[in-house]
């Protein structure tokens, strides 16, 4: 037996996020199927849920155990006056907490955290961290956190790994505490190719050793041991095309009905030509979404359109991409789904630091795709006329499924080692 402990992304409703955290899992028990798995978690109810809601085999249900993932007691007061004092002042009180946390982690003085994360470390055979991108600067504060995470595994002997995952771009406040911290991980799967992430971690001090370039860890789901007994959507004899939207749509500059604007002249081209189309959201409790996609069907008001009400269900999700002819995303593991159906597919950057832009072009370039149209576009550049097309042109989307075997051998090989304790030549 061994318990390994899965850190990340795991306790939101975001559908990539918790996709990756039991495909994961599925896969990881097929090499060792005696594994104990604890999730950590900020939410514990929510991440139950969706293990509960997709997990098939009672017997791997049961050997997975959710764990607070705290390193100190929140407090909604003083949580408040640290805002009050960060907008008044302009001082961080959040940083400085979290750096204090980071200084003695990484010293090893592990005595004064209260909660029981400390415990639950010292009490693993291995720390994975899931797939995702932890390190940037979305992140915040919370980037100090996942490396006090890493400095208490390190003081507890807990080799770390990390899954696919992509870096920056991530200010100079946290980039010497990142990289001092990394030094501890045994290896690092690196999903967006060798001039992005890998290049940023390497000129920020972290080993070449360390780093394997590989994909995202979507591109090589399984739908084994997922309850596949769940309504899929409704079938049609139109061939069809997924649209996902997010509430980064609101970064347009040029307004967010000026894109819906352009995707509706897309959904009505499609719909002339015989298509019809499925507008989506890969977290439900996205309401910009959801009220984007409420205003597209509306405002269409067409038979031939959509509208996806949970992505609750994985296998029901993978159905549908996996049988659509197209598919347009501005979050980044919808674009993952297609690659790995081989879907022809565009992603729209809604970001301007650098980050989603990084994570787009790289999973197409780490796949070795190439297309006869532009694969992404900045969102304030997207037309009716780029997304028509691309869905015209779609027979020129090609993937070089050599590198994709040979990537699938390799992560194969990497959670064999992972989970019966095998390890890497250091």
């Amino acid at each position: 037996m061994i318990n390994i402990g899965i850190y990340g992304a795991t306790g939101s409703w975001d559908f990539g996020d918790y996709c990756m955290v039991l495909n994961n899992i599925i896969q990881m028990d097929k090499h060792n199927n005696s594994t104990q798995f604890y999730i950590f978690t900020p939410n514990i109810s929510v991440t139950r849920e969706y293990v509960r809601n997709n997990i098939e085999d009672q017997e791997l249900f049961n050997r997975i155990t959710y764990i607070r993932d705290s390193l100190f007691f929140e407090s909604k007061i003083q949580n408040y006056i640290f805002r009050i004092i960060r907008k008044i002042l302009k001082i961080d009180l959040f940083y400085y907490r979290s750096l204090n946390i980071w200084n003695k982690t990484y010293k090893g003085e592990n005595d004064f955290i209260k909660t029981n994360i400390v415990e639950e470390i010292e009490n693993l055979d291995v720390l994975v961290f899931n797939g995702g991108g932890y390190f940037q600067n979305s992140w915040g504060t919370r980037n100090l956190d996942f490396c006090s995470v890493i400095n208490i595994a390190a003081c507890s002997k807990v080799p770390v790994y990390f899954m696919g995952n992509s870096f920056g771009p991530l200010d100079n406040i946290y980039k010497k505490y990142v990289a001092s911290s990394l030094s501890y991980a045994r290896r690092i799967l690196i999903r967006d190719g060798s001039d992005r992430s890998y290049k940023f971690l390497v000129q920020n001090g972290v080993g070449c050793d360390k780093l394997t370039i590989n994909t995202d860890d979507l591109i090589f789901y399984t739908t084994e041991k997922l309850k596949q007994d769940i309504p899929v959507q409704k079938e049609n004899a139109r061939p069809y095309i997924i649209i996902e939207i997010m509430t980064w749509i609101t970064r347009a500059k040029k307004g967010v009905d000026s894109v819906l604007i352009e995707i509706k002249k897309f959904i009505s081209n499609s719909i002339e030509n015989g298509f019809c189309v499925y507008l989506i959201s890969f977290d439900k409790t996205d309401k910009v979404a959801q009220k984007c996609i409420n205003q597209i069907a509306d405002d269409l008001d067409n038979q031939y359109v959509f509208v996806v009400d949970s992505v609750d269900y994985i296998y029901e999700v993978y159905n549908l991409y996996r049988n659509a002819i197209f598919s347009v995303s501005m979050k980044y593991h919808p674009v993952i789904l297609s690659i790995a159906n081989e879907v022809p597919c565009v992603g729209i950057i809604c970001d301007d630091d650098g980050y989603y832009e990084s994570k787009m072009h790289g999973a197409y370039e780490s796949n070795g795709i190439s297309a006869d149209f532009d694969l992404v576009r900045e969102l304030d550049n997207v037309t009716s006329e780029w997304l028509i097309t691309a869905l015209q042109n779609r027979g020129s989307f090609n993937i070089d499924l050599q590198r994709k075997i040979k990537m699938m051998e390799d992560r194969s090989d990497y959670l064999e080692r992972i989970v019966t304790k095998k390890g890497f030549v250091e």
